[in-house]
């Protein structure tokens, strides 16, 4: 290999590098958020109002609730994820 070669293989391993720790941080985010939206609904179930909700509807968000709790689930039995998931420099 050449100095150039070299440098051009560099600049390849930066780019891909910063894209895995910017890909992390999004998928860390979106993670954050779940948990604060599942807190979120759990506080509103909660509190027990819901004696003039229509049935329909309040099954549509309780399957929709499911659904990101069984994600949030989901990204928590994986040893991988989490690893990474709370991984700290």
């Amino acid at each position: 290999m050449t100095a150039l070669s070299d440098l051009a293989e560099t600049w390849v391993e930066k780019n891909q590098a910063e894209d895995a720790f910017t890909a992390r941080a999004a998928l860390e985010d979106a993670t954050n958020n779940l948990d604060q939206a599942t807190q979120r609904i759990q506080a509103i179930v909660d509190s027990g109002n819901f004696n003039t909700v229509p049935v329909d509807l309040k099954n549509t968000l309780n399957d929709w609730w499911v659904i990101l709790k069984t994600a949030r689930s989901s990204i928590a039995s994986d040893s991988d994820i989490m690893d990474v998931y709370n991984w700290r420099p």
